[in-house]
């Protein structure tokens, strides 16, 4: 199928204006959720809503300010696990992105899209952080149900958020809009 809604503007100004003001949630969720902080909304909003690159971007620079955050003010240890593991979450949020944007073209309903793409990159997110466990070692303790239904409640509610977010900028000028595909319409 083919995607139901395009991008309607190609203003990098406005892309990376959104890629700032993203970066700057990350910054705030960061100090309150540290090793929590929704990569998998983060990645989400960004394979449903933006171009690759510019989705690739927007992930990296919410992953690396939680990074520095992480390492400068939460007292992240500075070892060969902790970076292997702050790698793993980098790899698993682009993964994210590219499951929602999958997710994007399966459906003509901008609706479903948005629940595809949420489901498809929380469920791709943590998988690869699952995966990852077997490569870097560590328990898999984070897997019992009630945990990841707390990750996926924090996710979610962080994806309405940005998803907010997002209609307030793009109706302001300070992110990159989408309209419905003219067969769509």
């Amino acid at each position: 199928m083919s995607d139901a809604f395009r991008f309607a503007d190609t203003d990098n100004g406005k892309t990376w204006l959104w890629v700032a003001l993203v970066s700057t949630a990350s910054l705030v969720l960061s100090f309150s959720l540290a090793c929590a902080v929704p990569l998998a909304a983060f990645a989400a909003l960004a394979g449903l809503h933006m171009r690759k690159g510019a989705g690739l971007a927007l992930v990296a620079a919410a992953w690396l300010v939680n990074q520095i955050v992480g390492f400068t003010c939460l007292a992240y240890p500075l070892d060969a696990s902790t970076v292997a593991w702050g790698l793993a979450l980098l790899g698993s949020a682009v993964v994210a992105m590219g499951a929602a944007r999958l997710a994007r073209g399966l459906t003509r309903s901008y609706a479903a899209a948005l629940l595809a793409g949420f489901v498809a990159a929380f469920v791709g997110y943590e998988g690869t952080i699952y995966l990852s466990h077997f490569a870097l070692g560590g328990g898999v303790e984070a897997y019992a149900p009630a945990v990841i239904i707390e990750v996926l409640r924090i996710n979610a509610l962080a994806f309405v958020g940005l998803l907010a977010a997002w209609r307030i900028g793009a109706a302001i000028g300070f992110a990159p809009a989408l309209e419905p595909t003219p067969e769509a319409a």
